[in-house]
């Protein structure tokens, strides 16, 4: 048809969007259960309460909702802030059959610092300045 094949994993452009969707897609669900569970929460009496002060739908969102599920989207961030330091091994899975060499540019920055330090910490006793 005159589309070519995408190098999802081999390609330096489309790795890091892989290594990103299937973050985002494995994280998806777990936030979803979060929000979920902050919406339930929330008591239907002050959603009555605000429509028997004359509150409309988008008023009781703003005013009521938004600051009810404040505390689950902080939690929300702070969980995926955590998840996000931790992509290195999901990265290093989905990339590692496709790397040619050894030193091959990584999608990932967590990868490019722990394959810097290997190759620091595995250099010959010859070439390390002891203090």
């Amino acid at each position: 048809m005159g589309i070519g094949q995408i190098g999802w994993l081999s390609s330096p452009d489309w790795a890091i969007r892989s290594v990103i969707l299937f973050d985002v897609w494995k994280a998806c669900g777990y936030l979803m259960v979060y929000y979920l569970a902050g919406l339930q929460g929330i008591p239907e009496s002050l959603y009555e309460a605000g429509k028997i002060d004359g509150a409309n739908s988008s008023q009781l969102l703003r005013h009521v909702t938004l600051p009810l599920i404040t505390p689950t989207a902080f939690f929300a961030l702070i969980i995926s802030s955590i998840g996000a330091f931790q992509i290195f091994d999901n990265a290093y899975v989905l990339t590692q059959a496709v790397r040619a060499t050894p030193h091959a540019p990584s999608p990932c920055i967590s990868m490019r610092w722990v394959s810097s330090a290997s190759r620091w910490a595995m250099r010959p006793p010859s070439r390390c300045r002891c203090w």
